[in-house]
């Protein structure tokens, strides 16, 4: 952090649902280093970890520095969280990670929650289950488009 900051580089930090780190717990890590580093806001892994992601957007909002859009319809079981390789959860075939729309996190509520705080930051829409990429895309667009029309 201190390196980027001499630099000018931006650094997020991202966390993901099952580490040290996972859901609100990263608030900690990013003000206790400082130095200017921000969140990396993975919406699904926030979800999936039990957080409010609209609210927690707008409630750390100068700590934001890109959002990843990102769905998911999985519930994570303990179990699954500590286990060696929790993205694939040992309970049963899943898929954590859906393309937008696909999942059931309220997409546009986060949107939503992005325009009331004025977010002018970068935004990245991530395909996550691209069996077929052009199928992947094509829905993401539509996602997308829903969005913009909240």
């Amino acid at each position: 952090a201190q390196e980027a900051a001499k630099h000018n580089v931006t650094l997020c930090v991202k966390n993901e649902y099952w580490g040290l780190l996972a859901g609100e717990k990263i608030l900690s890590f990013v003000e206790e280093v400082g130095n200017g580093l921000l969140l990396d806001v993975d919406t699904a892994n926030l979800h999936i970890a039990g957080v409010d992601v609209a609210d927690f957007i707008q409630k750390h909002a100068n700590l934001i520095g890109v959002v990843h859009m990102t769905d998911t319809a999985y519930q994570a079981k303990e179990e699954d969280v500590n286990s060696v390789m929790p993205e694939f959860p040992p309970s049963g075939a899943t898929k954590v990670f859906r393309d937008l729309g696909d999942g059931n996190i309220d997409l546009a509520s986060i949107m939503d929650a992005l325009k009331q705080i004025n977010y002018s930051g970068e935004v990245v829409y991530n395909c996550k289950e691209s069996y077929d990429i052009y199928r992947s895309i094509l829905r993401t667009r539509r996602t997308i488009n829903c969005m913009q029309e909240v």
